[in-house]
């Protein structure tokens, strides 16, 4: 039997596929690209010190394609 929160993972999970894939169309689709490699190249195996920094370089991109998309800077 699956754990309860399990689906929830699997939904957000799902929600930033799907915004990865739309980031790839935009004027940033560099960022979301290395975003995308950083994912499938599985870094995360490497300990907790590759998860923070996967983690960390998400939040950048997200972040700055935010600020970017509606000059918010």
């Amino acid at each position: 039997m699956a754990h309860p929160w399990l689906h929830v993972a699997f939904f957000m999970d799902t929600i930033g596929l799907l915004l990865l894939g739309m980031g790839l169309f935009s004027s940033q689709w560099v960022c979301f690209l290395v975003i995308l490699a950083m994912s499938f190249s599985q870094i995360q195996k490497l300990g907790a010190w590759a998860v923070f920094l996967d983690s960390l370089v998400t939040i950048i991109v997200y972040a700055f394609a935010i600020l970017n998309a509606y000059h918010l800077a």
